[in-house]
């Protein structure tokens, strides 16, 4: 600490209270001590309340760890910015906050790789403020546990498993130090699996390490976001981002990539159930009602209304000539969406095609059954120069997305596959 530094408030506590429902404060020029995403929001509260903040911080702007985007906000409201710049010392006096700092310059990186910041000799100066908030050095309440829980240092011993020992676990904030809320939850899930686990007496999961996907990013054009204007009028109960309206989302909407995306919904599921002539039982506050799995698997939301529910998947008994065959595509065995899916169910004679269900998946918004193709092998039998036809009749109804057109290619061969296979069975 630095002497005076009762007379600074807390940047989380300040946030508490107007969250809480304070209306305003009585100040006009408030410092706000920090780089990090905490006195980027006590600083854009305060603009908020009609203040005038400073935000004072050690180093450069880019080091600073709170997020670029509202580093640039807070700019754009109005918030000033003092860089190399540390609070040494704080005394009331004559009516007013008096912070006496120094100025900064940047030494050798330590051991998180930022440069430490190095005092500059005889550049103290003097600044009086209506008030001062702290939000910097915030960090994880650690004076509840036993001592045998903490290293040396008093930061947290923790295994992988999340587990810190006498039916404790701890994740989050308390063992990354801070981050995002996205970040918050998804350890809160992990955590929650290691509990789960530990009351159940399994053995402990290791920590999953998750892996990027690479995509050829040079083939894809940027598209420029769609620009949000700003409020006229800044306050608490403002909206910060106003809603875009359909044309402006639809603009944003066709920005996606689409590297990752198979489909609307990429089901093995709808895929067989439609092949299978599955039915879907349908509860609800009218009564129940039977669903066929083509009905139910192209239509928004399976056409549920908000009370009902689903009870029952009902599979017609396959007849004795019924053939069957699925085949997907997918990237690594380990993962379970495919690219594309293939299902055929064919009442078979020999090697004659009596009828068939067709239905593919991965290359439209939602599962296709292939009807045209249907018909061109009915009655025929499976022979290549027959299959190449229905294959590329399958794929004609086929509506891939922007730079998806790949899959119609597998989808064809995969079809020809599974048509050849229903031979001889």
């Amino acid at each position: 600490g630095i002497p005076g530094e009762e007379l600074m408030q807390s940047g989380l506590e300040f946030l508490k209270s107007i969250n809480s429902g304070k209306k305003g404060v009585d100040w006009k020029k408030v410092a706000v001590v920090g780089g990090g995403n905490v006195a980027i929001d006590v600083a854009r509260v305060l603009v908020r309340l009609g203040t005038r903040p400073e935000i004072l911080y050690r180093r450069t702007e880019a080091e600073m760890p709170a997020l670029k985007e509202e580093v640039e906000r807070a700019k754009e409201e109005g918030v000033g910015f003092e860089f190399l710049t540390q609070p040494i010392a704080v005394e009331k006096r004559d009516g007013e906050i008096r912070l006496k700092c120094t100025r900064m310059e940047l030494g050798a990186p330590d051991s998180s790789g930022r440069p430490v910041p190095m005092p500059v000799a005889g550049s103290e100066f003097e600044v009086g403020y209506d008030a001062v908030i702290k939000a910097v050095g915030e960090g994880p309440d650690l004076s509840f546990l036993p001592a045998e829980f903490l290293d040396k240092a008093g930061r947290l011993k923790i295994e992988t498993s999340f587990f810190v020992g006498k039916n404790i676990f701890a994740a989050g904030d308390f063992v990354t130090g801070p981050s995002t809320v996205i970040e918050a939850v998804a350890a809160g899930r992990k955590v929650a699996n290691s509990i789960n686990r530990f009351l159940s007496g399994e053995e402990a999961s290791p920590l999953e390490r998750s892996t990027l996907i690479r995509v050829n990013a040079s083939a894809l054009t940027r598209k420029e976001r769609i620009a949000v204007s700003t409020p006229s009028e800044m306050g608490l109960q403002v909206e910060e981002s106003p809603n875009l309206d359909l044309e402006e989302v639809t603009k944003e909407a066709d920005r996606c990539f689409n590297c990752g995306c198979v489909a609307v919904s990429p089901s093995d599921m709808a895929v067989a159930l439609m092949a299978l002539n599955g039915r879907i039982r349908v509860v609800g506050s009218r009564g129940t009602r039977i669903v066929p799995a083509e009905e139910f698997f192209t239509l928004l939301g399976g056409g549920l209304a908000h009370d009902e529910v689903v009870t029952e998947i009902e599979i017609p008994k396959p007849s004795e000539r019924e053939r069957q065959v699925f085949l997907k595509f997918r990237l690594r065995s380990s993962l379970d969406f495919p690219i594309v899916s293939v299902g055929i169910v064919a009442e078979m004679e020999e090697d004659l095609c009596r009828e068939a269900r067709i239905v593919l998946g991965g290359v439209a918004p939602i599962p296709i059954k292939a009807k045209e193709a249907e018909q061109m092998i009915m009655g025929k039998r499976i022979e290549e120069s027959i299959v190449e036809e229905v294959a590329q009749r399958a794929v004609s109804g086929a509506i891939p997305l922007g730079k998806n057109g790949y899959k119609v290619e597998i989808t064809r061969t995969m079809l020809r596959r599974a048509l050849l296979s229903l031979r001889g069975k």
